[in-house]
Parts: C-alpha cells; sequence; structure tokens
C-alpha cells in the first residue's frame, strides 16, 4: 500500500504559502513555539501531494518536514512542541506517531479510521490520552501505546468529535459531538464525558435542536466556567455552564463554526464558513454573547478552514480556498501576513 508520507517530492512545495495548508497544530505549553502544519497542491502530482512544515519560532521561519510514514493529515502536536518532539496523526491508514519532530511516523493502529484528534491538556505531563472521533471513537494512551474503542457517545452512523477543557486537570470536562436518533430524524447532540473516559461514561447529553449531523464542539477558557460552542451546516450553539445547557447563536447564524481559540488577549476567535457572503473569520470579547467580523479584505474573508493561537499571543488561521499558507497576526487579528515576524 503506499502511504501518505510517500507521495512528497522534495522539489515543490518547501514553504508553507507555496500549499493549501489543510490542518496545522500549536504547542499551548507557556513559552513553547511550535507549530506543524500539513498542506497540499493539487496538480503537482500523479496524486495530491502532500507536504508537512515544522516552525520552532512561532511562525517566523519553517522547515520542510520528510514526515516518513505518517498515515494522515490530521494532526496534533504535544503541548510543549518541540521540547517534546510528539505529533500524532490520524487518517485513513490509521494512527501514527512521531517521537522526533516530524522526520518519522510509526504506526500505531491501522484500524482507527477516524477525522478528529483531541489531544489531553496533561498530554506534556502524566495525562498522554488523545481522543480520536470517529464511528466507533477511540482513546489512545501514548504511556502503554494502547488503543480502545470509547463507549458512551451515540452516534447513529455518523462521526464524533472531541473537547477538553483548556483546565482538564481541575475540571475533568470533556464534551463530544455525537449523534441521537430523534423521533422522525437524526439529531445533533452534545455529550458530557465524565473524568475517566471509560465504559459509559458520555451517556448525558444535550440534543440541539435543527441540526442533523454531529456538531463541532470546542471548549474556551474565559476566565470563568468554560465557554462551549457546538456547531453544525444551519446553526452554531454556545453554553456558559459546561455544556449543561446551549442557546443558539442569532449572530452566527447560517455560519458553520470549524474551529475556536482563546487569544492571550481574552478574546475568542472562531473559523467559519457560510452562505451568501456571511463567512470569515469572527471574535467575541464579551465571552459568546456578541460577535463581529474581522480580517476583512484578507483571504479568510472567504472562509476560514482552522485557528489557533500561540502562548506568545500570536493568531494563526488558514483560509478555505486559496493557497495561501498559513497566515499570521501579532495585534489580535487587525492585520495578517505570511510570518508571524513580518509587519506591513
Amino acid at each position: 500500500p503506499v502511504r501518505l508520507g510517500d507521495l512528497i517530492t522534495p522539489e515543490r512545495m518547501d514553504q508553507p504559502e507555496d500549499a493549501r495548508i489543510t490542518s496545522f497544530s500549536a504547542a499551548s505549553s507557556p513559552g513553547s513555539r511550535g507549530i506543524v502544519a500539513v498542506g497540499r497542491r493539487p496538480g503537482e502530482c500523479a496524486r495530491d501531494c502532500l507536504a508537512v512544515f515544522r516552525s520552532v519560532d512561532g511562525g517566523a521561519s519553517w522547515e520542510r518536514l520528510a514526515a516518513r510514514g505518517i498515515t494522515g493529515s490530521t494532526l496534533a502536536v504535544a503541548p510543549a512542541f518541540p521540547d517534546d518532539p510528539r505529533i500524532v496523526a490520524l487518517g485513513p491508514a490509521g494512527l501514527s506517531v512521531s517521537r522526533d519532530g516530524g522526520e518519522t511516523f510509526i504506526p500505531v493502529a491501522s484500524q482507527v479510521a477516524g477525522t478528529t484528534v483531541a489531544m489531553a491538556p496533561g498530554f506534556s505531563g502524566p495525562d498522554q490520552r488523545v481522543l480520536l472521533g470517529g464511528d466507533p471513537a477511540w482513546t489512545y494512551d501514548d504511556r502503554t501505546g494502547v488503543v480502545v474503542p470509547l463507549a458512551g457517545v451515540s452516534l447513529e452512523g455518523w462521526r464524533s468529535n472531541f473537547a477538553f477543557d483548556p483546565n482538564y486537570a481541575s475540571s475533568g470536562l470533556v464534551l463530544a459531538g455525537g449523534a441521537v436518533q430523534g423521533p422522525s430524524r437524526v439529531e445533533g447532540a452534545v455529550f458530557r464525558c465524565g473524568e475517566r473516559l471509560l465504559g459509559d461514561v458520555c451517556s448525558e447529553s444535550v440534543v440541539l435542536p435543527g441540526l442533523q449531523a454531529p456538531p463541532t464542539v470546542a471548549l474556551l477558557a474565559t476566565g470563568g466556567a468554560p465557554l462551549a460552542l457546538a456547531s453544525a451546516p444551519g446553526a452554531t450553539f454556545v453554553s456558559w455552564d459546561g455544556g449543561r445547557h446551549f442557546d443558539a447563536v442569532p449572530a452566527l447564524e447560517g455560519l458553520t463554526v470549524h474551529g475556536a481559540t482563546t487569544g492571550t488577549d481574552g478574546a475568542v476567535y472562531a473559523a467559519t464558513t457560510g452562505r451568501h457572503g456571511t463567512r470569515g473569520l469572527v471574535r467575541s470579547v464579551d465571552a459568546g454573547r456578541s460577535w463581529q467580523r474581522i480580517a476583512t479584505g484578507t483571504p479568510l474573508d472567504d472562509g476560514v478552514a482552522a485557528i489557533a493561537s500561540t502562548p506568545d499571543g500570536h493568531l494563526l488561521a488558514t483560509a478555505a480556498q486559496a493557497p495561501t499558507g498559513l497566515l499570521c497576526s501579532t495585534n489580535g487579528g487587525r492585520t495578517w501576513n505570511a510570518r508571524c515576524g513580518e509587519d506591513r
């Protein structure tokens, strides 16, 4: 079989802006400045090319990685990356882990064909678990190398996804996006998962009206109780009590939130796509109660595929359409450049 890493051609896509970045992951531990991004450039190879890039200076400079044996383009880097050099990769060929900063990936579980990765905030410490969204969902423990199915999330034929509370060490809160069978159709739901993540621990659920697929979930630190977002095509919901109750967000009507992050300025930033020109990057400075569009007039204005923040205050985002690589803002989203060290 051909692995995705075997499709890399060294003479092309030497920098992130040469590719359409499809996913990326940034370190979250204080003082860590590592970022890893995956990009594609259709038409340059017999099949779509895959390229993996690494920055150890917060996005100011990049290097192309060999990424030998990588199994997919959904990545998560360790919170203390690159001091903790581990990277988890998930895709059609299963789960693989790199322990050398992304140069080589070792297969872990070929039977895991998920689509989302949620790494425990304490992964660079004692809690080395990763939750893998799929049907079934899985939990992987890097201390033991064991992958086991995660029970309790109802899927009704759909794939799940997970979000750890950034303060998980004290709260023990994990949310899962899943689905339940309603009276006449499948309905999207959010499940609260228990601390041990074993057995039937995600059975407490909240059905979100109007959603016919599992929502993408996010948990964000805002100074008090975590802000929870749940979104699927057509609607976005917000919770201020850890996912026990959700309210629709009129300001995000018609938008799908693909990911969200909290900046060091305390604002919440969400990556959205939608219809009729109502899409792009949005920001909330009041814990999700109101939202404003930002980054207008940039490639992010046509839709944002993913966003992340770094411990040194940078915002990173990738456009859903244009092959612009990763864009960086060092001033709360007011201006964006291809390098975090640029100022123009």
